[in-house]
């Protein structure tokens, strides 16, 4: 699956568990960055960010996350 995809398919959990906010800074960074590395660049922070805090969510969701994010730094590093 192609990243972008996966992006939206996690900003939808993400919102679903209760985590509206960077649901919405996911899609944010999909709609309106100028560049595809410029969405990598902003998708990776919000998701470092989320994950930096301690995240009262479930186990699967957190592993999405975290997922998503290595696919991220893999294609960006």
């Amino acid at each position: 699956m192609d990243i972008y995809k996966e992006s939206i398919n996690l900003a939808e959990n993400l919102n679903k568990y209760g985590h509206q906010v960077i649901s919405q800074e996911i899609f944010d960074a999909i709609n309106y960055s100028s560049t595809g590395t410029e969405a990598l660049m902003r998708i990776r922070f919000v998701l470092k960010d989320f994950l930096g805090h301690d995240v009262d969510s479930n186990f699967q969701l957190l592993e999405r996350v975290k997922n998503v994010l290595n696919k991220i730094n893999a294609m960006i590093d």
